[in-house]
């Protein structure tokens, strides 16, 4: 089974954990069942069965939305980390792109897709994906 590339032992434990109470919300009569339309039809291969004539998306809940903000918060902690070793070795803080160029990372986030330096004054911004569920955040002159 292949990981993330970003993603650390500690994150795989909480979406293990989260994975494991999103199985178990079924069992206890969840608010997020699938309604059987009125036009379902009768198998022949099982007679009595009724199987929904569409299938629509359950809702997750906050075990995903939990799951996600860890990965956010880990992939924020790895992309840092790399910072902190670039501006080091370099002097200076860089881009998402420059770091995966010069192997600080193996790859870029998912969840951040660049950095702003400069804001807040000596540091960087690094800026969220507009469409994901992680916030930009501002990391001072210390890193």
């Amino acid at each position: 089974m292949g990981r993330h590339p970003l993603l650390r032992s500690s994150s795989l434990a909480a979406l293990l954990a989260a994975s494991a109470l999103v199985g178990g919300c079924g069992a206890g009569g969840s608010a997020h069942r699938a309604a059987v339309p009125s036009s379902a039809a009768t198998s022949s291969i099982r007679p009595g069965f009724v199987a929904p004539a569409t299938t629509q998306p359950v809702g997750l809940g906050p075990a995903v939305t939990a799951a996600q903000l860890t990965a956010c918060d880990d992939d924020f902690k790895t992309i840092r980390a790399a910072e902190r070793s670039y501006q080091l070795l370099n002097g200076s803080w860089t881009t998402i792109a420059d770091l995966v160029a010069t192997q600080f990372l193996r790859t870029a986030s998912a969840y951040y897709v660049g950095i702003r330096i400069g804001t807040p004054a000596g540091g960087y911004t690094l800026l969220a994906a507009p469409t994901g569920p992680c916030a930009s955040l501002p990391v001072g002159a210390a890193g």
